[in-house]
């Protein structure tokens, strides 16, 4: 997994989801005083470490955007969030999906979110090695890889954030064995060349999707992430790009979903086989259009 500040899944080691997790240490708890905890959704982010956690980034979020001079925003959109996760009762894992979205608001408003040290992944990681190379699929003697040029913010959008992966691709013809199936283990990186691309990824709970542009128009793929029934050939590829662009997991589009995957989608509220897409139009001709659709203002 690359390294650097970005927000990372910080494995806990639990068997599913939120809920259940050690008792916490005085300084591993969250933003507010729990002995003063009353309400069903305090206690449970107060016996759960990482909701803990995610209360504790949600609050730098909140005060973040206060600093930058939006106040108001910062203090409506706290008042839903706590209406919001007031109705979850103890349920955690509706407490981590109505945080992780306030934490994705804030962001998209200009705030600086940055997790702490044993932070769920709440926001979108901001930090790509440039020169990283991610593996697409292997398939009929062929297998794609990716040299990573840039990932760069392009846009905010209400549901998420808009990022463009700029990358060299190359592709290399597998060596087949004496049983005549292509070597796949085998394969090592080629060298790469020739003028790099972009794709754009919308990091987002509700509405995550890869988009392409190849001239016209603009073609957007929904993706259920987490739903490992439901990937496969070029969805594979899309589904690994996302991860490896919205939260900084490089993996082979040959090995998703892994169950730690599954789990960590789960972790970030994604909830599987929902198909946002569905039968919509999913090409639009300009970049407005795309905005509106990944915005849920167009269908």
């Amino acid at each position: 997994m690359p390294s650097g500040p970005m927000i990372v899944l910080a494995v806990l080691g639990l068997a599913a989801g939120f809920g259940g997790t050690p008792a916490l240490a005085a300084d591993e708890g969250p933003s507010f005083d729990c002995a003063k905890a009353s309400t069903p959704d305090e206690i449970a982010i107060c016996g759960d470490a990482a909701l803990s956690a995610l209360d504790r980034l949600y609050t730098k979020a909140y005060r973040s955007l206060k600093r930058a001079g939006h106040r108001r925003e910062a203090l409506a959109t706290a008042r839903e969030t706590m209406r919001r996760r007031g109705r979850c009762g103890a349920d955690a894992s509706c407490i981590a999906e109505v945080l992780t979205q306030a934490v994705e608001d804030f962001a998209a408003m200009g705030a600086q979110v940055a997790p702490p040290s044993n932070a769920e992944p709440t926001g979108w990681a901001e930090d790509h090695a440039p020169g990283t190379i991610l593996r697409e699929r292997c398939h009929m003697g062929v297998c794609g890889f990716e040299k990573v040029v840039s990932v760069m913010r392009k846009a905010a959008t209400s549901t998420g954030v808009v990022y463009e992966l700029t990358s060299l691709y190359a592709q290399v013809e597998v060596e087949i064995g004496p049983d005549e199936e292509p070597r796949y283990e085998d394969v090592q990186v080629p060298e790469f060349s020739g003028a790099p691309g972009s794709i754009w990824v919308h990091c987002s709970i509700s509405r995550p999707a890869v988009i392409a542009h190849w001239g016209e128009p603009w073609d957007i793929a929904p993706l259920d992430v987490g739903n490992q029934s439901n990937v496969a050939g070029a969805t594979a590829v899309a589904h690994a790009i996302y991860w490896y662009v919205c939260h900084g997991e490089n993996v082979a589009a040959d090995d998703i979903y892994t169950p730690e995957q599954v789990l960590d989608a789960a972790r970030f509220g994604y909830k599987a086989n929902w198909g946002w897409g569905g039968d919509v139009q999913t090409q639009f001709q300009d970049w407005p259009s795309v905005l509106r659709f990944l915005d849920g203002s167009a269908g």
